[in-house]
């Protein structure tokens, strides 16, 4: 009897030392396809010329966080939460006076921009890789969610698989390199996701707040965030009323949207006042500035 024991607690010894060694090496797996991911964007970023697209983000961007000037947010057709990421780090350098700049006084995105890309002077290469390194980091969240969650359903080799698979995607790998809205809308959508899913198999406070913060980071990294918000939370409804009564459930519905609106809100500095525009209503309203 005491050697039959003996040789299962050995077994399970043994069994525990082969899981250990299986998490180890997926983990370092994961973490080795990471930065092979950061290292693809960090040499491509220095090889690629800004785009069309980036000049008229980055300009609106410099713009907010110098002057707190929200006229060059709605000519770029965006929420500002990617155009102040990406800028941020253009502080820490000289830049153009944004006020001096052909445009500025008309909110002329179409003149400003250029000339804020040409006011960047010999510092351009540096603002342009620093500019798009935020994307890159937040395309590294992204990458390691889609890891975590295909483990969590699938197993610890199947999300070592979908890593890998972001890991070496093109597409992704060309959006992050760019000073643009596209990745931040992918993954801030898909983190809502996540969380809303995580939420339906072990609610909490923490994950539910969480996927309200998500809702409304998708919602500030670009206008069509909105069909995000008008997918994900209908599906949530139509998953969680069968555990929960409808007037829960749809209670939980509108906190998640009041959430997700207050973060936009937010990034306006909660701006409430008129629409400046002829026959516009006379009462306030939030956020008037992007209407």
């Amino acid at each position: 009897m005491g050697k039959r024991s003996d040789r299962t607690l050995g077994r399970r010894v043994e069994g525990a030392k082969d899981s250990f060694r299986g998490r180890v090496m997926v983990r370092s797996g994961a973490v080795l396809l990471l930065l092979l991911f950061f290292a693809q964007g960090v040499m491509a970023i220095p090889r690629l010329s800004l785009t069309a697209d980036e000049p008229a983000f980055l300009g609106p961007g410099y713009a907010y966080l110098r002057t707190g000037d929200l006229r060059l947010i709605p000519a770029a057709a965006h929420p500002p939460l990617l155009f102040v990421l990406t800028a941020l780090p253009l502080l820490l350098q000289p830049g153009p006076d944004v006020t001096a700049l052909p445009g500025w006084a008309e909110a002329d995105l179409a003149r400003l921009a250029p000339a804020f890309v040409s006011g960047l002077g010999p510092g351009l290469e540096a603002a342009t890789f620093a500019a798009r390194l935020p994307i890159l980091l937040l395309a590294l969240l992204g990458a390691a969610l889609v890891f975590r969650c295909a483990a969590e359903r699938f197993g610890r080799r199947a999300g070592l698989f979908a890593l890998a698979l972001f890991a070496f995607d093109p597409n992704l790998l060309a959006h992050a390199t760019l000073a643009t809205t596209d990745l931040g809308l992918a993954v801030f959508g898909f983190a809502g996701a996540y969380l809303l899913f995580h939420q339906l198999q072990r609610p909490s406070r923490k994950v539910f707040v969480a996927a309200g913060l998500a809702l409304g980071l998708t919602l500030s990294a670009k206008s069509s965030g909105f069909f995000a918000l008008l997918v994900l939370v209908p599906l949530y409804v139509l998953l969680r009323v069968r555990r929960r009564g409808i007037g829960q459930t749809l209670g939980e519905a509108a906190i998640l949207v009041g959430m997700a609106l207050l973060v936009l809100w937010g990034l306006y500095r909660f701006e409430l006042r008129p629409l400046e525009r002829p026959g516009a209503p006379p009462w306030p309203l939030p956020f008037a500035t992007q209407w």
